[in-house]
Parts: C-alpha cells; structure tokens; sequence
C-alpha cells in the first residue's frame, strides 16, 4: 500500500482528502510525525501533539465501503489487535465503546485512553484515522486522569523496545493498516470484539446520542450487536440498544 509521509500536518483526515484532490487513488496511507489540530468524533474535541509523541495516521479506503455504525469498532479491533502483538501489551489492552482504545499501566492508574478511531466518508474515499499516544507528550496534564501513552505501559525494558519499533515507523504503520483492513473482512469480528469489550457485564452510566446533552442513563453492559450498536440492560427500562452515544462511567461493583 502507498504510503505518503508528512513532517507535520493541521490534520491527517483533511491532508487525506487533499491527496485525493491531488490525483492520489485509495487505497493508501497518510503518516503524520506531528499533526496540530487533529479532531475527535464529536465535534469541538481537539488535540496538537508534539513530534515522535504520537501515531498519527489516516488509512483511506475505496468510496464503495460503507461507512456503517459498525466500521468503528471494527477498525479499532485491528489495531487493538496488533497492539495486543507488541511485547508486554497482550492483556493491557482493551476497546471501549464505541471508538476509543484501552491501555492498563499500573493497577492503581487502571484503564486509560491510548488511542482512539475517526471514520468518515466522501464520494472519493472512506478516511480512516488513527491515533495512538506513544508519549505523555501527546496529551497534557489536564488529560492525565483520562489518558496513557505506550511509554507509561510496563515494563521498562519493553517500553523501550515498542517505541523503537513504533516511532516514526513506516513498516509498524503498513502493518497496522494491513490489521485493519483484516478486521474489515472477518466475519468474527464480533465476538472478537466483545472478548476485548471494557465494562463487558458491569453495571455503568450511559449518555445517549451527543454526550454533551446530558440525560444520563445506568444499566449492565450486555455487548454488541452485528450492526455495531452497544445493548444495555437498563435499570427499570429493559433491554436497550445504542448506535450512538459515550459510556461516562462504570459504577462500582456491589458485594
């Protein structure tokens, strides 16, 4: 797959759409060392990181794939994937619903956000962007709470090992595109996908549609569907299922 390599960029997803304007053809890659406004799935959500202190990626793709609520989840699949294939990383990494990657560093830190997924469509191309911490760099002190990046994952001597192989890599971003595209086209994703679901039984809060509309809803997270939606089984509701929306929390566990 081509590959286009960038010093820096506003935003992988819009130099993607540019390449395309430019005469290039998906499928191929867009690679970023740094990237100042890259942006979120919703929208006001931004962030700028520092040379080396992030994987910034877009894997654009042909028109004809659907941009389905499903491709999420089934694109984060293969990069949790292969980075569950890094030394030391095969159980400190996890998937939340519905586009954000899952890293555990030490026990009392718990679950952070590594990485996270951004799909969109055009008549020329479905864009695919990924996002992965590699340093603290990458996301500031306010985020600390939130956020983890590679370097922060133990132990030290394969910390070391997973940002040599990782940074500014060409052949570790081929690989993760090749990953990918392979979740693309399994017909387990799903169950996969569960297997690797954070919050999976527990009980949780649940802001559906835009989370920044409030209406907070609790119930016990019971999977996903083919379709990519999220099925709860809320307090006094019943059984409900999500295409949209953010898990805000998991209540803790009683007994």
């Amino acid at each position: 797959m081509k590959i286009l390599h960038f010093p820096q960029v506003k935003s992988t997803m819009d130099e993607a759409r540019r390449a395309i304007e430019g005469g290039h053809i998906p499928p191929f890659l867009l690679l970023a060392d740094r990237q100042t406004e890259g942006r979120g799935r919703l929208e006001g959500r931004r962030w700028e990181s520092g040379p080396g202190a992030s994987l910034a990626m877009t894997l654009c793709l042909d028109p004809s794939i659907s941009l389905s609520p499903a491709l999420p989840l089934r694109v984060g699949l293969g990069v949790a994937q292969r980075l569950c294939g890094l030394e030391g990383l095969s159980r400190r990494i996890a998937l939340k619903w519905p586009n954000d990657i899952l890293g555990l560093g030490t026990a009392e830190g718990g679950w952070k956000k590594l990485g996270g997924i951004l799909c969109e469509s055009s008549g020329s191309g479905l864009f695919i962007g990924i996002g992965i911490n590699l340093k603290r760099e990458a996301y500031g002190p306010r985020l600390s709470e939130k956020a983890t990046s590679l370097e922060e994952l133990p132990s030290e001597p394969e910390q070391k090992a997973r940002l040599a192989l990782i940074s500014g890599s060409e052949e570790f971003a081929s690989t993760l595109a090749r990953a990918v595209v392979e979740s693309l086209e399994d017909p387990r994703w799903r169950e996969k996908y569960i297997s690797m679901l954070w919050g999976l039984g527990q009980e949780m809060r649940f802001i559906a549609g835009d989370p920044r509309s409030g209406g907070e809803e609790t119930g016990k997270m019971l999977g996903v569907e083919e379709d990519g939606s999220l099925v709860l089984l809320e307090n006094g509701k019943g059984l409900k299922r999500y295409h949209s929306g953010e898990i805000s929390g998991l209540l803790p566990r009683q007994g």
